[in-house]
């Protein structure tokens, strides 16, 4: 959708380390790990925390519209 409607080449994410759940969720999404750990603000946490970057290639032919669930 990001793709089409908004012009869309890449979307990027991030999750805490110490949120490892997170990190799997963005995978079956289709993101991939950058390899960098960047420190991010989190107001839950107080201050920065380092979190693992993701990213999604939305030129990539394997990013396949994902089914919507009712």
């Amino acid at each position: 959708m990001a793709r089409h409607a908004l012009g869309l080449r890449r979307l990027d994410a991030f999750h805490f380390v110490d949120n490892p759940a997170s990190g799997r969720v963005l995978a079956k999404l289709g993101f991939r790990p950058t390899g960098r750990v960047e420190p991010r603000t989190s107001r839950g946490r107080g201050g920065e925390a380092p979190a693992v970057m993701f990213e999604l290639d939305l030129d990539d032919d394997r990013c396949a519209p994902m089914p919507l669930a009712a």
